[in-house]
């Protein structure tokens, strides 16, 4: 059998440089960047391959592989943060059910919606927290032209308050003395505050009444003082409609401090909340422009 021998490197004289002489790899193969840069020798490609000069220009000048883009990787779900965000509504909202309560409790009148809740419970012989959830779902299709949606809060709300307040009603007897029913009628303003802050902070939905005001507020740009101090004299008036005003004054479940509630509610949320609620950008429809009329000259 014929014997194959290989072909020396071809000499620097015969490329007419400097450059090292350098193998070439068949036709098809890919060439390293240090091959064609003149760094290194092809590889060989099998016996009896025939190198032959090559310059680094004919290297550079062939076509390169462009980089293939990097999918991005989607944000994932901080757990963590999540759990605490979702805690802090479930704890805002077992506030506001005790806040309610103390204000019942108190005998110097209810919050607004509680007068509406009292007079629909003592119509349907059922207990106040039965219709506080009954009241929030119903409240929930008013959101529909506000342009709310609900979340996690709103279940919370919908549920966690009427639980609380019937829990508390049970535990929390009826203060003889006036100064205490006026103490715990500023606590109960002041804890339900604070949890209705807490809820619309927590981010993941506002409780059904208050996406109204929060809807409100984003809509046509008002500050939550106006917007929930106009809704809870309006339920006001709509829950002593239902109910006797003689005889929800002479039960406590209207009073004095019915009107206090409906004129401090509003600020004192603004105030925990420490920002106004901003006005949601509407499209402005285009108005057609007329051409103006040239005369002929």
């Amino acid at each position: 059998m014929e014997e194959i021998r290989r072909i020396p490197d071809v000499d620097n004289e015969q490329i007419g440089g400097d450059e090292p002489s350098i193998r070439v790899p068949p036709e098809g193969a890919q060439v390293p960047t240090r091959t064609c840069l003149g760094l290194q020798p092809p590889r060989d490609r099998g016996i009896g391959h025939r190198p032959r000069p090559i310059h680094r220009a004919q290297c550079l000048a062939a076509p390169r592989r462009e980089p293939e883009a990097i999918p991005e990787r989607k944000p994932r779900v901080d757990l963590v943060k999540f759990g605490g965000r979702l805690a802090v509504v479930c704890l805002g909202a077992s506030t506001t059910g005790a806040g309610l309560a103390l204000m019942i409790r108190a005998r110097l009148g209810a919050q607004p919606w509680d007068v509406l809740h009292l007079a629909l419970a003592k119509l349907l012989n059922v207990s106040p927290g039965t219709v506080i959830i009954g009241v929030s779902l119903l409240v929930l299709i008013f959101w529909w032209p506000l342009r709310q949606r609900p979340g996690l809060g709103t279940l919370a709300m919908t549920i966690l308050p009427g639980a609380c307040c019937d829990l508390v009603l049970s535990v929390v007897p009826v203060p003889a003395d006036l100064a205490l029913r006026a103490a715990l009628l500023a606590g109960g303003i002041a804890v339900f505050s604070v949890g209705t802050a807490l809820v619309i902070r927590g981010g993941l939905g506002p409780g059904a009444r208050d996406g109204l005001m929060t809807g409100a507020c984003a809509r046509w740009g008002l500050s939550v003082r106006t917007v929930r101090t106009g809704l809870e004299l309006g339920v006001l008036i709509l829950g002593l409609v239902l109910a006797n005003p003689v005889q929800a004054i002479a039960t406590g479940t209207a009073g004095p401090g019915t009107v206090a509630i409906a004129l401090t509610l509003g600020p004192l949320i603004g105030v925990l909340l420490k920002q106004r609620i901003a006005k949601t950008p509407t499209t402005p429809t285009p108005t057609p422009t007329t051409q103006p009329q040239v005369s002929p000259s």
